[in-house]
């Protein structure tokens, strides 16, 4: 029995070398990859802090490039830190980049595989996003969920997942947004009076609408937006894509069903695209001429704030609509401002997928009686409507 045991222990020994030779091998031979950190261990491979992690990655793109290598445990996850890598491999070659990792908790217990964001790439992710597109077109959303649902077949619950995702979706972003813009306001002044300055021409006795704000009408206010996205980006880390064949980048070989992120925050913080990348300024996005560059989708430079390839956010041109009218609206009534800017943290943000900033010190006050009235009569409106249309829909 005594003799056992040393036998037992080589069997299990040479099991375990079996299993692991596979991963060992994949390892070793790995030598055409991007550079980076060593691992912290071999069974853990890299470890990613949970509080604020884009931070940490944008510290390791400064250090090892534009793209470097991450191990998670026995998966590589390449970290694409600057727009110029991203779009080459995330744009261009969405074909192969736009699944996503294996969520078993998020993605198959809870959500059923319903959940459009992380949904694999797949029949049923082509479906769902052709109702989305078809709901969420930039002209209108004519078309409901409802009706989508039932002439593509989809089940009561695959069509109550979809508008949830919508609405969640939606004003998450909206909201996360508009406290972005305030936070700026109260450490950038000046941004705001040169907003309001713009706007009150246009409008100067009512609400600002979207014929209002046309980019040749409005161009910095058009500006400011695009630096409210750019500036505190909404999802800071970006969403992870798995490849699913091998990926040819400037001589660096990514393997098939590895993972691929490009953190917004570091490259809407990249100093060679944005000098001095912590202050907000709308001026980048404008012309000599101050015209304002690019269009609501594709910013100077290229914007990430809606994601990549055929994964970018088919709720964006709805985002948009609903961030800028938000936006106009509020520059129009209130004077924005904190009455202790010096302790207003502009990094002070949530670690969630969507961050939002922490809570602090804002006032507004409205900029006059006119335009108080006007807000009141604006609200008065919208709650008839509401109650119109409750009432024939009883």
């Amino acid at each position: 029995m005594v003799g056992a045991i040393p036998s037992l222990s080589v069997a299990v020994a040479l099991l375990a070398l079996c299993l692991l030779h596979p991963l060992l091998s994949r390892f070793s031979s790995a030598n055409n990859l991007p550079p980076g950190p060593k691992p912290s261990n071999f069974i853990t491979g890299n470890v990613i802090p949970t509080t604020h992690p884009w931070q940490t990655l944008s510290q390791w793109t400064h250090q090892y490039g534009d793209i470097f290598t991450l191990r998670i445990g026995f998966t590589y996850l390449f970290v694409l830190g600057q727009a110029s890598s991203a779009h080459a491999i995330m744009e261009k070659q969405s074909s192969v980049s736009s699944d996503r990792p294996r969520q078993i908790m998020a993605g198959e217990l809870i959500s059923d595989n319903r959940r459009m964001l992380i949904l694999p790439y797949g029949p049923r992710w082509r479906l769902y996003r052709k109702v989305m597109h078809e709901t969420l077109q930039d002209k209108a959303a004519k078309l409901k969920v409802q009706e989508k649902q039932t002439e593509l077949g989809l089940t009561d619950a695959e069509g109550a997942s979809m508008a949830g995702s919508l609405f969640g979706a939606g004003s998450d972003t909206t909201a996360s947004g508009l406290a972005i813009f305030v936070l700026a306001m109260c450490k950038f002044p000046h941004v705001l009076k040169t907003l309001q300055d713009e706007i009150d021409l246009l409008c100067p006795y009512h609400l600002p609408t979207f014929q209002d704000l046309s980019p040749d009408q409005a161009p910095y206010f058009h500006a400011t937006v695009y630096e409210t996205l750019r500036w505190r980006p909404i999802s800071a880390g970006g969403f992870a894509h798995r490849l699913t064949q091998d990926v040819e980048y400037r001589g660096y070989i990514l393997p098939k069903g590895s993972t691929v992120v490009a953190p917004h925050w570091s490259i809407s913080l990249d100093q060679k695209e944005y000098p001095n990348p912590h202050i907000f300024d709308p001026e980048r996005f404008l012309s000599p001429e101050g015209n304002v560059k690019g269009t609501w989708f594709a910013p100077a430079r290229g914007s990430v704030a809606f994601g990549f390839g055929r994964r970018i956010c088919p709720g964006l041109h709805i985002a948009i609509r609903s961030l800028t009218i938000n936006l106009a609206c509020m520059a129009w009534c209130f004077n924005i401002s904190s009455k202790h800017p010096d302790q207003v943290d502009t990094l002070a943000f949530t670690s969630s997928a969507n961050s939002h900033p922490l809570p602090f010190d804002a006032e507004f006050v409205y900029r006059s009686k006119e335009r108080e009235q006007a807000v009141l009569e604006e609200n008065r409106d919208q709650a008839e409507l509401e109650r119109a249309a409750a009432a024939r829909g009883s």
